[in-house]
Order: structure tokens, then C-alpha cells, then sequence
């Protein structure tokens, strides 16, 4: 796993083909071929954890085993310090790298042999309700966790939509 600075994290994300707006928001540079679909939120801590499970079990299906994410958290500051500070003291325990970790540190590379690892963190904006966005490594899913129960999925892999439809994510997309 590496630790990027937002411009880092920006960088990565324009050599895959994803372009971000001046509010923050992701969306597919070169195509105009894409689907979303809205994800319900997880109502259960066991909902959560499966959620986190699945989006990168599900959403790496036709890519093979080599499959890298970026996860990147964009708004962590949304309820209270103490939530905060809890999160981010989890957050830290996972990456076991509590020195490079700063403000302007939220994203993060994980490479494919850190599926685990990923997918505990994903638990973190997930469970607090942090803004979020995880990113296949070819840029092609783009996930958008929110903390209005706005969270997304969106896709231009026609592997990735028969997948999501016939898998356990099937529960959360509206």
C-alpha cells in the first residue's frame, strides 16, 4: 500500500482516464459509454461489512487477480473531532504507517496482494460516513461513497454490470 497526497492521488487517476471537477467529483475522461447505478446504504454492521467485501470482490471481477484500487477519502470532517479521530486512529492501525499519514494524505494505492487490508479500510468511510471514492486500478468502476446516502457506482466494464447483477451487490443497487 502507498500513501498519496491529493495531487498524487490526482495524478493516478489522470493516467487511467478519470477526470476530476473543480468540486471533487470523478467521471470517465474518454467515454461517453458508462452506467451508475445508486447504492442503498448498509443498514446493519453486518451490511457493512459485506458491502465493503463485495464492492471489491464484485467490482474486480473481470479484471483477473491483478487488480490495484485507489481508495481515496475526500470528506472526513463531517461529524464531530471524536468521530474523526476515531476513524482516522483505525484508519492509521490498518496502514501501520502512522508517520506518512497528514491531512494531505487521504489516498491511498493498494496493490493487488492487499485485498484484505483494502477492504478493512473501505470499512472505515463506510462505517463513519466519510466521502469517499475507490477506483479500479484501469480506471473503468468508479465507486462514490457518501455521506447523504448518495453512494454510486459507476462502470464503462460490460463484465463489471452482468457481475453486479448477478451478485451479492445486487441488494444495494436501486
Amino acid at each position: 500500500m502507498k500513501v498519496l497526497t491529493d495531487l498524487e492521488a490526482m495524478n493516478w487517476l489522470k493516467k487511467r482516464g478519470v477526470a476530476t471537477d473543480a468540486g471533487g467529483c470523478l467521471s470517465f475522461e474518454h467515454t461517453t459509454k458508462s452506467t451508475r447505478f445508486v447504492l442503498s446504504p448498509p443498514r446493519t454492521r453486518e451490511a457493512v461489512t459485506s458491502l465493503a467485501v463485495n464492492l471489491v470482490e464484485v467490482l474486480g471481477c473481470d479484471h483477473n487477480a491483478s487488480t490495484g484500487w485507489l481508495l481515496w477519502l475526500k470528506d472526513f470532517d463531517i461529524w464531530s473531532n471524536e468521530i474523526e479521530e476515531i476513524g482516522w486512529t483505525l484508519v492509521e492501525a490498518l496502514m501501520q504507517r502512522q508517520s506518512e499519514l497528514n491531512l494531505n494524505s487521504s489516498a491511498f494505492v493498494f496493490e493487488p496482494h492487499e485485498k484484505s487490508n483494502l477492504k478493512a479500510t473501505l470499512l472505515v468511510p463506510i462505517l463513519f460516513m466519510w466521502d469517499a471514492y475507490l477506483i479500479r486500478d484501469d480506471g473503468e468502476v468508479l465507486v462514490r461513497i457518501d455521506h447523504d446516502d448518495l453512494s454510486s457506482i459507476a462502470t464503462t466494464s460490460d463484465a463489471v454490470l452482468q457481475e453486479m447483477k448477478e451478485s451479492q451487490l445486487s441488494p444495494w443497487l436501486k
